[in-house]
């Protein structure tokens, strides 16, 4: 996947960077990416191109989607064990998981 960040008043590109993975949320003002890629979720800053944090392998469970909180403190995942998990984006930690 490539996301492309164009300039919205002069609609010239301003940046493109390629993420490979299989879930995908961007933040609501358009700064940061969350990407599921595989068994581990990232936050990018896509304006600076910068990897700002990584998980380390979500317990051998497959990432399906993902998404960010409006305020990008959070992070929801969803994974192939019929659980959810709960991130603090800051410090990548799961704070609570949710299975059914």
């Amino acid at each position: 996947r490539e996301v492309i960040l164009w300039d919205q008043e002069t609609g010239l590109r301003l940046r493109s960077v390629r993420l490979g993975g299989t879930g995908f949320s961007m933040s609501a003002d358009g700064r940061r990416v969350l990407l599921g890629t595989g068994y581990s979720v990232r936050f990018f800053d896509i304006l600076e191109g910068k990897l700002l944090a990584e998980t380390d392998q979500v317990w051998g469970q497959h990432v399906n989607s993902v998404s960010i909180s409006l305020d990008s403190t959070h992070a929801l995942t969803a994974h192939d064990a019929r659980c959810l998990k709960l991130w603090d984006l800051a410090t990548m930690t799961c704070l609570r998981t949710l299975e059914g």
